[in-house]
């Protein structure tokens, strides 16, 4: 169950860091050069934060191989 739940919030996480991503191109293709970068620190942030969800939830919930 502690999985499922951390692999749901992961994706989630990934899914903020999409659309994010589709405002700073939107702003790029605006030319607003200054929310294209900042909608992209979000992003990357967003992304990181996602991959250490994913990444510590595969780790944390393995069996034990004692």
């Amino acid at each position: 169950m502690k999985f499922w739940v951390g692999m749901l919030i992961g994706i989630a996480w990934l899914g903020m860091a999409n659309v994010t991503y589709g405002k700073a191109a939107s702003g790029a293709t605006a030319g607003h050069p200054d929310l294209a970068f900042w909608w992209g620190v979000v992003t990357a942030l967003l992304t990181i934060g996602a991959v250490g969800v994913l990444w510590g939830t595969h780790l944390h919930t393995r069996p034990s191989s004692q």
